[in-house]
């Protein structure tokens, strides 16, 4: 099984992004060939309960998860790598003194001050446990993806992007466009502009960049450097779903 990091090192990771999921659905998510999902606790329904199932379930289809925490206080990131997750998709993030923050909340010591606990999943339940290489391993593998979606966040990103430890420099489109006073309004030439000012300035940096959105918006995305991926599990279903119901509509009668 290949690690999501690895899988970035390589090309582009496309993933799922999930507000709501049963262990079945994260599952189908897999079989069907996304190389990673979002469990959103941003925007999604999932208590702590519910975001351990969907994980348990990822990891018996080699499916890598990343969790969006409702905030960036250390208790909601602590929450997600306790139960497995590959790492946190920081939303909002504005300064480079927060960015370091977030690191440090998914890191172990020396680099951070993530809480040890050893009967988490994450740890195996302290079943057998090698504390060293389970702290090495984390603290090398767990990947840490901030949003840049806010005004603030857009002037100063290539001091996040400079921040060690950030993995990943997260441009939220839609969120950025509403800052920015055009909400959705994606195709707008300043506000493309920005985006990619934002992806040079994490690229500069030694930063790996990633967005979201529909197929058109992510190959945009791609174009400029992204290997971070994802769209919502609806923008999948509705081509399909739509045609479908079309095709019945129109088959010739006897």
């Amino acid at each position: 099984m290949s690690t999501l990091r690895e899988r970035l090192n390589t090309g582009v990771a496309a993933g799922v992004g999930l507000t709501f999921a049963t262990p079945q659905l994260v599952e189908l998510c897999g079989r069907v060939g996304f190389h990673w999902a979002l469990i959103d606790c941003e925007h999604g329904a999932f208590s702590a309960e519910g975001m351990e199932h969907a994980i348990v379930a990822a990891d018996g289809v080699n499916l890598p998860v990343m969790v969006r925490p409702a905030s960036d206080r250390p208790e909601a990131i602590l929450s997600a790598l306790d139960r497995g997750a590959a790492g946190v998709q920081v939303p909002h993030v504005a300064t480079a003194a927060q960015a370091d923050a977030i690191v440090r909340a998914v890191k172990f010591e020396p680099r951070g001050n993530r809480g040890l606990g050893t009967s988490v999943r994450a740890a195996g339940y302290g079943i057998d446990l090698d504390l060293a290489a389970y702290m090495a391993d984390a603290n090398r593998e767990t990947i840490v993806c901030v949003q840049i979606e806010d005004r603030e966040g857009l002037a100063n990103v290539a001091e996040i992007a400079a921040v060690p430890g950030v993995d990943i420099v997260f441009v939220g489109p839609m969120d950025l466009s509403q800052a920015l006073g055009h909400p959705g309004d994606l195709a707008r030439p300043e506000f493309r502009r920005d985006v990619e000012r934002a992806f040079d300035a994490a690229h500069a940096a030694g930063v790996m960049t990633g967005t979201s959105g529909n197929a058109a918006w992510v190959r945009y995305g791609v174009g400029l450097g992204a290997r971070y991926v994802y769209t919502s599990l609806g923008g999948v279903l509705q081509p399909g779903a739509r045609e479908f119901i079309a095709s019945t509509q129109t088959a010739p009668s006897r």
